[in-house]
């Protein structure tokens, strides 16, 4: 079963949160110019537009006026020289303006053919690309007062083209007849000259006045520009500012969100770790056990637990002091780390108590594995001011099947594999039997660990007063008393000092008992004294543990 890294999994998660946060928060801001610009830009590309229409009709001016004039120019030729080619000349000179009339006649219909429009301006040179343009612009702006003027010259231009083409059409049929009329010839030359006169100054006019009109659309789009980008502006900082305000809310508020997550990673993380070695402690290390049990037991899963006690761990602490202690405590965790499985749980216990929870694993692979890290640990030299330190580990190895369901039962197997492991020897390691009677009766001490625990807690201890009697010829003493500690069942009933001593003095539980029996014998001979009652002398048994206590004596003399 692999776990998921807690720290790991929200600080992602947080990371991703602020990068949207902070996407989000530039979009926010520059929202406002965006749409100014795109605005802008829109309306720079609709000036454009119309612009270039506008050179498109300056440029279609320049062409009627020149095609115009060569049409003239080539028609009197014709009547001198009398050749076709100088009137078909004329005829396409002519088709020019005559294509810009045909499209401003179709234009001005109420249901244009765009077909035929495009046609006569194509007719009449407009660049196939400026004709969309020069057709916008038309219908945009043909009833503004200074485009209403150059298409009312435009107009005027028509009666012009009519009188010219019917006088070039009667001076080629007057060529074609053969006839020899010098006056008739004079007249039409004297009416294509009259047009060509009376058409100048409104050639003149027409131009002007599409110059002007050119120079006022040019002016209101940049008043347009100006005024769109002068109100939208303002617009624009003061939504950007209340964009901003908000955001900063939101921000603070995220913030707060953050320090949160990270306030309830950082409790996540030390509920389940060890604060000096990082790995998992003891608490997170059971949760995982009992999650273990539960596909072995339903799944039929098999996994493994291994408890570690380090050997020499007391004699670097007392030498070189806790420093060094907990600085070894850290780098035989990172050595263990690193030689068990990905996804298995590895947690430091309590003290110098290491464990291992192997999960779907054979037993081959974890006796394996047991092997590495009493190897690893065996190898491993640990210097502290200048000394160096050759430590060990005792390992139990339990196989967790069927029948072991409860974690105390895991747990209490394991320990006592270990516990056997140091008595044969220390530095090796030990695999549980069930039916190992030396696994067996260490498993029963264990027991009456957490029983001496609960009578010290409860008060199920007493002392009895055994009086002490010569045997020999010397006077006797009388008043002379050993006391004697027995302890109480849950039924009330004592339990004989060799059920539980043996295990006190294995699990170092002596000196808090030693500790409770002076505490109890001074205050009943103190109560005894204050009744009046005939003092005496009172013997009273005390471990080798608590005297070897330094401290010892100086409680002794507090009660």
């Amino acid at each position: 079963m692999a776990y998921v890294d807690i720290k790991v999994l929200v600080t992602s998660f947080a990371k991703v949160t602020q990068w949207l946060a902070m996407s989000k928060r530039m979009l926010l801001i520059v929202s406002p110019f965006l749409a100014i610009v795109a605005v802008l830009v829109w309306l720079a590309i609709v000036s454009i537009d119309i612009l270039t229409a506008g050179r498109a009709y300056v440029e279609g001016e320049s062409l009627w006026s020149k095609n115009q004039k060569e049409a003239v120019f080539h028609l009197l030729r014709f009547a001198e020289t009398k050749s076709e080619s100088d009137f078909r000349s004329y005829r396409k000179a002519i088709m020019v303006p005559l294509g810009f009339q045909r499209a401003r006649f179709e234009l001005e219909k109420s249901v244009p053919d765009y077909s035929a429009v495009r046609a006569g301006f194509i007719e009449g040179g407009t660049h196939p690309d400026d004709i969309s343009g020069v057709i916008s612009l038309y219908q945009r702006f043909h009833r503004v007062s200074y485009m209403k003027s150059v298409l009312d010259i435009w107009r005027t231009g028509d009666d012009f083209l009519a009188r010219l083409d019917a006088a070039a059409e009667e001076l080629h049929a007057f060529h074609r007849s053969g006839r020899v009329d010098p006056s008739g010839l004079g007249l039409i030359l004297n009416r294509i000259i009259q047009v060509n006169e009376e058409l100048r100054p409104w050639q003149n006019r027409f131009s002007t006045t599409l110059g002007e009109a050119t120079r006022w659309i040019r002016s209101t789009l940049f008043l347009v520009i100006v005024t769109v980008a002068g109100t939208l502006v303002p617009i624009g900082i003061f939504l950007t500012h209340g964009m901003v305000s908000r955001v900063d809310r939101a921000e603070r508020e995220l913030k707060e969100l953050k320090l949160g997550q990270e306030y309830a990673v950082k409790l996540a993380y030390h509920a389940s770790h060890d604060q000096l070695t990082n790995l998992v402690n003891r608490p997170e290390f059971e949760n995982r056990l009992r999650l273990a049990l539960h596909t072995a037991a339903n799944q039929g899963r098999q996994h493994v637990v291994m408890y570690l006690d380090l050997d020499q761990f007391k004699i670097v602490n007392d030498t070189c002091g806790h420093a060094a202690g907990d600085q070894l405590l850290r780098q035989v965790g990172a050595l263990l780390k690193q030689q068990v499985r990905e996804g298995d749980s590895l947690a430091r216990l309590g003290g110098d108590e290491f464990g291992v929870l192997l999960e779907s694993c054979p037993m081959h692979e974890a006796i394996r594995i047991a092997d590495e890290l009493q190897k690893c640990i065996a190898d491993f030299r640990f210097v502290s001011e200048g000394r160096s330190f050759t430590i060990g580990a005792s390992i139990g190895v339990v196989h967790i099947a069927d029948g072991m369901l409860t974690l105390t039962d895991v747990l209490g197997a394991a320990d006592a594999a270990c516990y056997m492991a140091k008595e044969k020897g220390r530095n090796r390691v030990q695999f549980y039997r069930p039916h190992d009677s030396e696994v067996f009766l260490r498993r029963g001490e264990m027991e009456w660990v957490s029983r001496l625990q609960r009578a010290l807690q409860e008060g199920r201890f007493v002392l009895h007063a055994q009086e002490i009697h010569s045997i020999g010829d010397q006077s006797p003493r009388s008043n002379h008393y050993e006391l004697l500690v027995r302890m109480l069942d849950d039924h009330d009933k004592i339990v004989p000092p060799m059920a539980f001593i043996p295990a006190a003095e294995r699990y170092n539980m002596m000196p808090m008992i030693d500790q409770w029996v002076i505490q109890d014998a001074f205050a009943k001979i103190n109560s005894l004294g204050s009744k009046g009652a005939t003092g005496g002398t009172y013997a009273i048994n005390i471990s080798g543990t608590s005297i070897g206590d330094e401290r010892f004596l100086e409680f002794v003399r507090e009660q």
